[in-house]
């Protein structure tokens, strides 16, 4: 572990709790990468590579598919480029992280995104196509099988000297890049290495995040995304790089209110005419197997990701946009059908059928896991464009901040996860009693949610 406390002066904690709105007018985080190919023009590199005979590795498994311009800041040798262009394929997205064979993860936002934030983040990902790969074939012979073991510990222990290197620099580290390093070994630890370890690495990665500003650190769109998915895959609550028990607070008060809202508003649309009372998920569409049973299966080869976990924020999601939509209805508003609360209704339905349309696109359905539907939440919001939808519907659409729904239900969940599993089996089915439109039932008690920390045993609430 790599200690980074000179790095990260103290601050006023009055200043840590920063608008999560604000977060996206950060600037974006520079690469870091500093070497004389890199300052090569593409234009240049590409006159080279036509010019120059092709390598054995090239010709064995097409290099220049993954690094046309040769930039990457490392020589890809052949045992380099297999192991680049393993981890690529969709076989290692589809068995790593659960996802649905008919899901293609944009492997430009691999490439583009992650080897050029930071080299640590560079080897961990080789580390991880290494030892991936030992996973996916026990058959290997034991040449291979050497091979990939040494690759995988060089590269862990490159990751950790290229991470020492820039944290040397102190106050003039470039902080984004410490911390998508951090962020980057702490995944990494948690699945391959020592839980202990990967705790440290988080650690040190929720500091820096605070230093930066709640999101400032993780502006890209692409850190934004992969931050949501990582946070929202696995069970265990300490493997958090965003929220930690001081963080609690806040996020209690953001769990007891959207438990507010959602009685209020479940109450209140009894009082509605019939086809104002439609439910949020219809029973025969693809959505609704959001709302099958899922406790105790872990998905992936691993077992590590958990489909109720993944469920359960799938369902804070929902709920949260569906309040940030009616928040834009006056509360006396909400008690009679006027031209608003008919946009706000069919604003949400839109929104349902949209989902629904990309669960068709990817032919997913209750076979798949809930990681599929979080990953087409997640990755897919920023192009929300429903087709069976008027211009008053995408106008309360267009006003609603997605992504800050995204980031509430994000804070939720993480609180949610340090519950006994009673607790939060009672919280999903209560929502999602909500969202199917089932008859009005209160919370045992919405304004006295008692919840607390504690160490290993989890008391009964």
């Amino acid at each position: 572990m790599v200690k980074v406390d000179f790095l990260l002066p103290e601050t006023d904690s009055s200043d840590q709790e920063v608008d999560e709105d604000d977060a996206f007018n950060q600037e974006t985080p520079q690469s870091g990468v500093d070497s004389s190919d890199s300052q090569k023009s593409t234009a240049t590199w590409s006159v080279e590579l036509l010019s120059d005979t092709p390598s054995s590795c090239q010709r064995s498994i097409s290099a220049c598919m993954i690094d046309p311009f040769q930039t990457l800041p490392i020589e890809v040798d052949e045992a380099t480029n297999q192991l680049l262009h393993f981890y690529g394929q969709d076989i290692y997205w589809q068995t790593a992280y659960a996802l649905s064979d008919k899901i293609k993860p944009s492997i430009k936002g691999s490439w583009e995104y992650q080897t050029g934030l930071s080299m640590t983040r560079l080897h961990t990902l080789m580390g991880r196509s290494a030892l991936h790969q030992l996973r996916m074939n026990e058959n290997l012979a034991p040449a291979s099988r050497r091979a990939l073991e040494t690759a995988a510990l060089k590269h862990q222990g490159d990751a950790l000297a290229v991470l020492r290197k820039k944290v040397a620099l102190g106050p003039n580290a470039d902080r984004k890049e410490v911390l998508t390093a951090c962020i980057s070994l702490a995944t990494f630890e948690q699945r391959y290495g020592k839980r202990e370890t990967s705790y440290l690495h988080f650690g040190v990665a929720r500091d820096i995040v605070r230093q930066l500003g709640f999101r400032g650190g993780l502006h890209d769109r692409l850190r934004e995304e992969q931050a949501l998915w990582f946070e929202g895959i696995y069970s265990d609550p300490l493997a958090s790089f965003l929220w930690a028990k001081e963080d609690a607070s806040r996020r209690f008060k953001w769990l007891k209110s959207l438990l507010k809202e959602v009685d209020r508003l479940w109450r209140d649309r009894h009082l509605l005419p019939s086809h104002l009372r439609v439910a949020f998920i219809n029973v025969g569409t693809r959505l609704h197997f959001l709302c099958r049973r899922t406790e105790k299966r872990l998905i992936s080869i691993y077992g590590d990701i958990d489909d109720s976990i993944s469920q359960q924020r799938c369902v804070l999601i929902f709920v949260c946009i569906i309040m940030g939509l009616y928040g834009q209805v006056d509360d006396a508003n909400t008690l009679s059908p006027t031209p608003e609360l008919a946009a706000v209704i069919g604003a949400i339905g839109a929104y349902a059928s949209w989902i629904e349309e990309k669960l068709v696109e990817h032919d997913l359905g209750p076979a798949d896991s809930a990681a599929d539907l979080l990953w087409i939440m997640l990755q897919n919001y920023r192009e929300l464009k429903p087709r069976d939808s008027n211009d008053a519907e995408m106008q309360v659409l267009k006003k609603l901040k997605i992504e800050g729904c995204q980031w509430r239900a994000c804070g939720i969940a993480n609180l949610v996860k340090y519950f006994p599993e009673k607790r939060q089996s009672e919280l999903k089915d209560w929502l999602l009693a909500f969202l199917e439109g089932r008859k009005y039932r209160r919370w045992k008690d919405v304004s006295g949610f008692a919840f607390n920390y504690v160490s290993d045993e989890q008391e009964e609430l």
